[in-house]
Formats: C-alpha cells, structure tokens, sequence
C-alpha cells in the first residue's frame, strides 16, 4: 500500500525533473484508496528519457459527448505494470487534430494535393468527363468555384523507389490527362482504358516526350505547394510572433511541425519526379 504522501513526495521529484524539459504539464496523477493512477505521455518522456522497457500495447477511445475515456488492453495487467497506448500511425496534423501534439520527426506525415482541370483549357469539358467517368467520387470542392476538386493524398517516397510509392497513381494519370492537347490524345486514353482493367491514363504515355511533359505539370504543382510551405514555415518562425508565452511557442513549434513533414513528404515526391523524368530521358 503506498501512502498518498509518499507518492505526493515522488511525483514531487519527477516533476522537477520533467520541468526542466517543460513537459510538466503532460503528467495526471489520480490517487483513491482502491486506484493509484499515472497518466503520461510516452511520446514526450521517450524524448527525454529514452524508451521505457514496455512490450504491450492498448487501445485508448473517446467520447467526447459523454467525456469519458476508455482503455482497451490487450491482455491483464499486474499491479504497477507499465502499459503503453497507443495513439496510432497517424499524421502530425491528425496527432495535433485529435491529440493536441505533434512528432518532430513522425514517419507517418502525409500531405493532400488539390490537383484540377483548369476552366481555361480549350478541352476542358472532355477532359473533365472523361476524369469524371473513369475517377472514384471525390470529395468536395475546396480550391475554388471553378475547379475540378481532385483531392489526392501523399505519402513520404523512399530515395530509389522504382514505382514511386507514396505519390498515387491516379494522381500521375490525372497528371497525364492533363497533357494532351488534342481530341485523338484523350480519345486514344480512353481506348486504352477499355482496352486494360477501365481505369483511365494508368500506363506511361507511348511517347515519352509527353510522359516527361504530364509529369512536369505534377512537377510544377508540387514546387509550388513547397514555396506555400516554406512561406509559412517562416512566418511562423519570424520575430514577430516571439514572445516569453510558453504556450505559444509550443503552438508555434506544432505548426512548424506539421508543416516540416508535409515539406519533407514533397520534397521526396519531387526528388522522384525529377528522377523518374531523367530516366525517360536516357
């Protein structure tokens, strides 16, 4: 039995330590006569004092309009057994979405792409029903009134990725529909389509020249989101927005984390884009 002041007296030590880390803010402690409970995070103490020595894994869910918590374990626990759970392979921005907190180097980060037919290209409506004839539903709109709303997700592309896993194939056909400039061009796409599995510019164009070209427009768009990216990122760093409120910079170091993964998932994108376009060039 551990009494309420001995354990007050080792939370007091933990504490000072965890100050100095600025993670003291991260700890709960719940103490009954029944029930001794320490509620911390892994992630933030794995920072600052290495991995604890913990093998299981449990399932945390919410609701946040009962405003409970559960743990799920995976099997039974001995008293003052370690468990550690789980948030999931998550995004920085879903972790600070749903959690409140972010990696500083989170493998799982993805970034969404808004890729569309432009209004302004003379065939625009067949590429448009044509995309809208082979493509799954998308989700709404959210780049402007006259776009074609095409969302895609990327994920980080491995350096010698051959197939390029992470950018999404439909993104790359989107991208060579997108190059032609012809009636025949979109006509002939769409032969092969029904030719193969019905899924629209999933092969490389038959002429290279082109393959290059569809993959410079993705190219461009992704060079682009990059400057966004970078822009931000130095707001958020700039002078300006300094100030001695713990919070905020906290705040503002979640930001920055978000963004630096996004960034880091594009630039792989494009170092493989740029590959990929020499290759063909051989």
């Amino acid at each position: 039995m551990v009494e309420k002041r001995s354990l007050n007296s080792e939370m007091e030590i933990i504490g000072k330590t965890l100050d100095s880390t600025q993670m003291l803010s991260r700890l709960v402690l719940y103490y009954s006569k029944d029930e001794k409970l320490l509620v911390y995070d892994y992630i933030f103490l794995q920072e600052a004092f290495g991995k604890p020595s913990c093998t299981s894994e449990a399932v945390l869910l919410s609701d946040e309009e009962k405003e409970i918590s559960e743990v799920i374990v995976d099997r039974d626990y001995a008293a003052s057994e370690q468990v550690l759970i789980r948030y999931g392979r998550f995004s920085n921005a879903t972790l600070l979405l749903d959690f409140g907190f972010t990696l500083r180097c989170n493998i799982h980060d993805q970034v969404q792409i808004c890729m569309d037919i432009s209004s302004l290209d003379p065939l625009y409506k067949m590429k448009l029903e044509l995309w809208n004839k082979h493509s799954s539903p998308k989700v709404a709109d959210a780049c402007s009134s006259n776009s074609s709303g095409n969302f895609f997700t990327l994920k980080e592309v491995r350096a010698g990725s051959k197939r390029g896993k992470g950018i999404p194939q439909a993104l790359r056909a989107l991208s060579r529909v997108l190059s032609a400039t012809s009636k025949e061009e979109l006509e002939a796409l769409e032969a092969e389509a029904a030719e193969n599995d019905g899924r629209l510019a999933r092969r490389p164009l038959k002429d290279r020249s082109k393959e290059i070209l569809s993959h410079h427009i993705l190219l461009a768009q992704l060079e682009h989101t990059i400057e966004s990216h970078d822009a931000a990122i130095k707001v958020v760093g700039s002078a300006q927005f300094h100030n001695d409120h713990s919070r905020s910079t906290c705040r503002r170091q979640m930001a920055k984390d978000v963004l630096e993964g996004e960034l880091r998932v594009l630039r792989s994108a494009c170092d493989w884009l740029k590959d990929y376009c020499a290759r063909l060039l051989v």
